[in-house]
């Protein structure tokens, strides 16, 4: 298996190739005699044949580690990495020891440096033993699967790459210094290149290791960084060979030459610099517009189906969409910025899997991919390489394969299967040559066909039946062309009427892999099998239909595997999509904990256990989160002693649960009817026979169950009065006789039930009252077969009608001496207001002066006033007792302008301004002292309620509202609190503010004034601003 895909792989290939030919023609220059390949150039040092041989043992130990993934193979690479180690070793400890260990010369004499008085021809420079030792040792280390291991292997090559690059340097600036290093022996300049070149492509293994890291990365620095050492060093070297020179040639001082050198060097810096930072600038805005497009590539790639990743030339994950994370059980975060090999099993990560991966020549169904819990995944991977803003991109798109694994894999056992049946089949089947002439048939289709009798072997088709059409002869070629034609099933009609029904299949039959020998026929009478196929269909949709209407579910679940299986109707019952796949642990997280689901997973391990089937009823919580009740029936199916599986059925008896719950309750409400103290339900035939004797009834009449029923009639309990009042008025009613038992059930015969107040007659012989209900009880034909009667005690109603009645007597009493103290105070005020008036006129006769004063008139105007309401008060008692047959029409507007003169000395003094804006010419009913009454209250009320800060106001208006007159008083006075007060306002003895003149009569008198004329009051109030109220009096033509 050779992987040498990427790039870094490939420099390591070609470097380790390109240091073994060196290595191979040094050796053949030394062996040849060619000085030219020993030293490339002319009077320099040579390349000592143990080099030679050291570097081809190095480049065959590095080219064996990252082309051959072998064991054995590995194992001859650590071979020469210690053979290498060895060489460098002994050859430095020649050099140190001062000793000869004849290793120099051990291939082939170093005849020149003989001749020039070299003391160790043969001998390689200790500099390049030196690398030999560290180019062994990382060798040996860097596969090591410790850190420390490979860290040290990654500085070995550091520290090669330093040495020769000295004496590369040495050599280009001819420097002897730097490729002796203070040793008498040099390094040759193709061996200071080998060493150099294989020393950086080793180090390229690890890049993430060591300096190489600076380089490798991928981040900004790691560009950067690149770009500018490669520049600035050959910059650099320019720099110091033209200083060189300069110096060699005389041509500056060197005070000027190194001055002009540091200056060439700051401005070959700002300028690669300034290069760098544009072209880092230019990298930031391809990012930019990559992230751009990258956010536009999430949102596409989150609605998609399938797992998709997108990967960098790395195979470092760039993105992935939420489909990545469900399928994988890995988070984004997770995955991006790792290398794909997460998701790729062990097995696959070696480099030649991974190039038959990129180069799509594995076989499908050897794809797998690794989810975080480390299951492995069938998969099917399309890559599809694209490029972004000048960047290279590979779009992964990994789909979940097992399910179609399994259908594949079933389908290749099923058509093996098939071949061997087909093969064997007892039924009709013929074989045909390419020329369609028969090679062989089963006796079934001879017998099937009727060709018992006929020479039939080597004919062909059409002369056995020459009726064959054009349409069956098109079906032969193309099967003879590689086509397959089936039909499950095809309709005859048969001569004698009847209906037949076959399948057939032809299909090409192959001599060889790709050569078609002909084609076989095979076909089957399936009537039968369509005849019980229909009836079993039938029976399916009648089962179906039942199970719909009935609600219920079938159920299965394996023992072995786990797996769950039910009908749709499962799905439905559980509130769940259609392509809901259950399991076991999700069902028991449908049912409400409790008694019923302990009793169903006890019930269910007896059943697995003692195969013992169970029934229950248990409450579930739906995915919607609706309340159920489901009826589960299971049981268990063993074999060899062990249940291989269980099924059943469940139905949705939620109504039925609700009923039973609705039964229960209306039970529990019936018997406590049944068995109240205050009713009496008594049942009996049609004879009168009880039948029935409820526990209220024994309560209530002192009698037991067992003294009534089968013995007595419901007569026992009536007064015979009673019994013989109500049968008189039956027989009246009826004309006939009618007694007995009869009085009781004779009106239910004809009608729905009876409603009549009996007297009951308790055992110990107390009487008290009931409402007795009677009901005929019918069947279905509506003949009665008994009767039902529910009496109800109503003692307290009588005892609270009768407290009525002598209230009603006591209240017309209090009514009658109230009437009589208003005639007596209406006869003396009558007397002393005349007397009043008599004064004021003989007054006025004798004093005229006096008589013009001004209070003199308001005095005699209120004596007439008084003189008018106590003739109106003598009205109002004699119409007491009928107040709303005796309204009248009153005009509201002259009412309120008389109150108004009435107090307008009151008015007057408390600096009033009051408006009349009643409407002209509206009238109301009512009585005209009630009325005077009613305004002139809420005026004096205004007056003594006003507020004393301010001027006060007192508006009155009017307007009409239905068949009302509304008649409203407003003023600005004090206001009431009615959150406080609102409840008591017109109560009487009820006041609200500190005023002197408060006795809390006004309101209640104007209260009851107002609802004797039929009408009502509104109020609305405001504390410190004032108070509205709103008087509802009857329209005259209401």
């Amino acid at each position: 298996m050779i992987n040498i895909r990427t790039s870094q792989n490939r420099f390591v290939f070609f470097a380790a190739t390109l240091v073994i030919g060196i290595g191979v023609l040094v050796m053949i220059g030394w062996f040849a005699h060619i000085p030219i390949l020993t030293s490339f150039i002319n009077g320099y040092a040579t390349m000592k044949i143990n080099t030679a041989f050291g570097l081809i043992l190095l480049g065959s130990a590095l080219l064996i580690q990252i082309v051959l993934q072998n064991k054995k193979w590995l194992f001859l690479a650590r071979i020469f990495s210690l053979l290498t180690i060895a060489l460098g070793t002994l050859t430095l400890a020649q050099d140190i020891f001062n000793i000869n260990l004849k290793l120099d010369e051990i291939f082939t004499s170093d005849f020149d440096a003989t001749l020039k008085g070299n003391p160790n021809p043969g001998r390689m420079s200790p500099i390049a033993a030196i690398c030999f030792v560290a180019m062994g040792t990382f060798l040996l280390a860097h596969l090591s699967q410790k850190i420390i291991y490979r860290l040290i292997a990654q500085w070995s090559t550091h520290l090669v790459t330093f040495f020769t690059f000295l004496a590369i340097v040495g050599y280009l600036f001819n420097v002897p210094v730097f490729y002796k290093l203070s040793f008498l022996t040099s390094m040759a300049v193709h061996t200071s290149l080998c060493l150099f070149v294989l020393s950086i492509s080793a180090s390229l293994i690890h890049p993430s290791l060591g300096i190489s890291g600076i380089f490798t990365g991928t981040r900004l620095g790691n560009v950067m960084a690149r770009k500018l050492f490669m520049q600035m060093t050959i910059a650099v070297l320019i720099l110091t060979f033209l200083r060189i020179e300069s110096d060699r040639l005389k041509l500056v001082s060197v005070e000027f030459g190194i001055v002009l050198f540091a200056i060439s060097f700051i401005m070959v810096s700002l300028f690669l610099i300034w290069r760098t930072a544009e072209a880092m600038n230019k990298s930031d805005l391809k990012k930019s517009k990559a992230e751009f497009n990258f956010a536009q590539i999430k949102a596409f790639l989150n609605s998609t189906p399938d797992p998709i990743l997108i990967l960098n030339s790395s195979g470092i994950i760039q993105l992935v969409n939420d489909r990545t994370e469900m399928v994988f059980g890995y988070s984004k975060d997770e995955l991006i910025g790792r290398n794909i090999n997460i998701l790729v099993p062990e097995r696959f990560r070696n480099s030649q899997s991974m190039t038959k991966l990129l180069d799509s020549v594995i076989d499908e169904s050897e794809l797998f991919a690794l989810s975080k819990d480390g299951l492995e995944i069938p998969v099917e991977v399309n890559l599809s390489p694209f490029e972004a803003n000048e960047l290279d991109f590979i779009s992964a798109s990994i789909r979940d394969v097992s399910e179609r694994r399994k259908i594949m894999s079933a389908l290749k056992t099923s058509e093996k299967r098939n071949r061997i049946f087909i093969e064997q089949s007892p039924n009709a089947i013929a074989m045909y040559d390419a020329d369609m002439q028969l090679m062989a048939a089963s006796k079934k289709w001879i017998t099937d066909y009727q060709i018992e009798d006929r020479e039939i072997i080597g004919r062909t088709h059409y002369e056995i039946f020459p009726e064959i059409g054009e349409d069956w002869k098109k079906i032969h070629n193309d099967c003879l062309k590689g086509a397959i034609h089936t039909c499950d099933e095809a309709e005859f009609e048969r001569e004698d009427g009847s209906t037949q029904w076959i399948t057939w299949d032809v299909r090409p039959w192959y001599a060889s892999e790709d050569h078609i020998g002909g084609i076989i026929m095979y076909t089957a009478d399936i009537t039968v099998s369509k005849q019980k196929d229909a009836e079993r269909r039938k029976i399916e949709n009648i089962l179906e239909r039942s199970n719909q209407v009935a609600k219920i579910a079938h159920w299965e679940i394996d023992a072995k595997t786990g797996k769950v299986s039910w009908s749709k109707l499962a799905n439905e019952i559980y509130e769940l999509p259609d392509n809901y796949q259950p399991d076991r642990e999700s069902i028991l997280k449908f049912y409400k904990k409790g008694p019923n689901l302990d009793k169903l997973l006890l019930a269910v391990e007896e059943s697995k256990k003692k195969g013992k089937s169970y029934d229950l009823e248990v409450e579930l919580v739906t995915a919607k989160g609706n309340n159920k009740w489901i009826r589960i029936i299971g049981d268990a199916e063993f074999k060899k002693g062990f249940c291989i599986r269980r099924l059943g059925i469940f139905q949705d008896i939620t109504k039925t649960k609700k009923i039973e719950e609705d039964i229960i309750r209306i039970n529990e409400e019936l018997n406590v009817v049944l068995n109240s103290g205050h009713v009496s339900i008594i049942g009996t035939d049609p004879n009168g026979v009880i039948t029935h004797f409820s526990s209220g009834a024994e309560k209530l009449l002192l009698y037991q169950k067992s003294e009534m029923v089968g013995i007595q009639s419901p007569e026992i309990l009536h007064l015979q009065t009673e019994v013989e009042l109500r049968g008189s008025e039956l027989s009246t009613h009826y004309g006939r006789e009618i007694s007995g038992f009869d009085v009781f059930t004779e009106p239910v015969r004809t009608g729905s039930f009876d409603s009549h107040e009996w007297s009951y007659v308790r055992k110990d012989g107390t009487i008290f009252p009931v409402q007795l209900v009677v009901t005929a009880l019918r069947n279905g034909n509506g003949e009665i077969y008994g009767f039902l009667g529910v009496a109800t005690d109503i003692s307290d109603i009588k005892k609270a009608e009768k407290e009525l009645v002598q209230l009603m007597e006591i209240t017309n009493g209090q009514n009658e001496r109230l009437k009589n103290f208003a005639h007596i105070v209406s006869h003396n005020l009558r007397s002393h207001a005349g007397n009043f008036a008599m004064m004021l006129d003989l007054l006025a006769q004798e004093e005229p002066e006096i008589a013009e004063h001004e209070y003199i008139k308001l005095v005699k105007k209120a004596s007439d006033n008084l003189t008018e309401t106590i003739a109106n008060l003598n009205e109002v008692v004699l119409m007491n007792t009928a107040v709303e047959q005796n309204l009248v029409p009153i005009e509201l507007k002259h009412a309120v302008s008389a109150a108004i003169q009435n107090v307008s000395i009151l008015i007057k003094d408390a600096e009033i301004t009051i408006t009349n804006d009643v409407e002209d010419e509206v009238k109301v009913l009512g009585v005209s002292a009630y009325i005077d009454s009613i305004v002139l209250n809420f005026i004096t009320n205004g007056i003594k309620y006003r507020a004393l800060d301010r001027p006060g106001i007192i508006k009155l208006s009017s307007h009409k509202e239905n068949n009302w007159v509304v008649l409203t008083v407003e003023d600005n006075g004090v206001g009431i609190d009615l959150i406080k007060h609102g409840a008591k306002l017109f109560g009487m003895y009820k006041t609200f503010h500190p005023n002197p003149d408060a006795r809390g009569i006004g309101l209640f008198i104007t209260k009851n004034q107002v609802e004797a004329l039929g009408g009502k009051i509104d109020v609305s109030s405001v504390v410190n601003e004032g108070t509205i109220f709103k008087i509802f009096l009857k329209h005259e033509k209401s």
